[in-house]
């Protein structure tokens, strides 16, 4: 009876040592998310280890209800932080008014797909931010302002900050430095996010594509002084995606579109990879170039159009079956089809899920935040970034070293 005892305990302390030892081990998350119904694609390219890949998060099979409205902006920064918190898919956007690109919120934890829970405890970087290059002048605006998502644009004609979805249109006026939801009378279908929006100047109006659920493959068109958005539905259209990345080339008057997340129900061909896809409002038609060059296929990325060089930088993104993340720089040249791939001196890590946006002012790239380290280990970042697309030089902005 004795030894039973014994035993019991012994068995006991090494379950209780193993909870602990499991408890006290955070293992990394993946935030690509396959199909219910598609396994993962054999990983080729993983060197041996004792770590396991990350596993993947399905995405729940009903919407989540619709959220209470977010508490009302806070302007009281006495016990500001003099630098933003780690975050990865934070908004950012250039105010021309103020001359200094705007960053709003972000998640400072991998959350994987679930980006519309804004109201999670997770997501606790809840603040906005203001950063001018030329002046190298960082500040905090506000904390807990109207919570947005990944995505948002410019619309310098309106002064005012764009957003869309997951839940539905938000515009945030710069001059007031308020958001508002726009409640228009039709939006694209909600729940949607990892699509991609880029405001077209000349046609004044915001296009949106694709995005995550995978049966997404629709453009849609926002008319900021109506309120209106209009399905386009062209007669040829990109295959669905996400993860995906656009900018708009004004000097061609163009929206310009490459790369998606390849884990997708049906995975892009070998043909679609080097597709660059371009979208013309006026005519409501998607033509697809077969590029010269280019980078390895990936999604995640960023791509932003420097109007001084006619040319869309890219940077980072992720490649299936890789386990670091992109570290590249790349040019695209929409007149020539070319892409041209840059080598500075120093550049940013691999990352996804950063932000870039283009500093009229200074006339150069400014990137912020993401997803670093390694798909085994990944690592949320706080780092600062600008990119000259002239000298084809990054410098990184080290905290401290900002005007107040």
């Amino acid at each position: 009876m004795k030894t039973n005892k014994c035993l019991t305990v012994l068995v006991l302390m090494t379950v209780a040592l193993a909870l602990l030892a499991g408890c006290g081990t955070a293992q990394p998350t993946a935030t690509m998310i396959p199909a219910a119904d598609t396994p993962l694609p054999t990983n080729t390219s993983l060197p041996p280890t004792d770590t396991p890949a990350p596993t993947a998060t399905m995405i729940p099979a009903t919407e989540p209800p619709i959220l209470a409205d977010t508490p009302a902006p806070s302007t009281d920064t006495t016990t500001a932080p003099a630098w933003p918190t780690k975050r990865e898919s934070h908004t950012m956007a250039y105010d021309p008014q103020t001359e200094r690109v705007l960053l709003f919120c972000g998640y400072d934890t991998l959350v994987s797909a679930l980006a519309w829970e804004h109201e999670d405890a997770d997501l606790k970087a809840r603040d906005e931010w203001a950063y001018g290059a030329a002046q190298n002048r960082l500040e905090l605006l506000a904390t807990t302002p109207y919570v947005i998502y990944n995505k948002a644009v410019t619309n310098g004609q309106a002064g005012r900050v764009i957003a869309f979805g997951p839940e539905n249109t938000a515009v945030y006026d710069m001059e007031s430095r308020a958001w508002e939801k726009m409640e228009p009378p039709e939006e694209p279908p909600t729940y949607r996010f990892w699509y991609a929006l880029a405001y077209d100047s000349q046609s004044d109006r915001v296009i949106l594509f694709g995005g995550y659920p995978q049966t997404l493959h629709d453009t849609w068109a926002y008319d900021f002084e109506t309120n209106t958005w209009t399905e386009m539905s062209p007669e040829v259209s990109p295959a669905y995606r996400w993860g995906h990345a656009m900018a708009y080339d004004a000097e061609s008057d163009r929206i310009i579109m490459w790369g998606a997340s390849e884990l997708e129900r049906t995975p892009m061909g070998e043909e679609e990879k080097t597709t660059v896809w371009v979208y013309d409002y006026e005519t409501n038609i998607w033509t697809a170039l077969e590029s010269k060059g280019g980078p390895s296929y990936r999604g995640f990325h960023t791509m932003v159009y420097h109007p001084g060089t006619d040319r869309i930088i890219l940077f980072g993104g992720y490649h299936l079956g890789e386990v670091t993340f992109s570290d590249e720089t790349w040019a695209y040249d929409y007149n020539t089809n070319t892409w041209t791939q840059l080598t500075p001196a120093t550049h940013p890590s691999g990352r996804r899920f950063h932000t870039m946006v283009y500093d009229e002012a200074a006339d150069k790239i400014v990137l912020f935040g993401g997803i670093a380290g390694t798909f085994l280990k990944e690592e949320i970042n706080d780092e600062l970034w600008i990119f000259d697309p002239v000298a084809e030089e990054w410098s990184q902005v080290m905290p401290g070293s900002t005007n107040p």
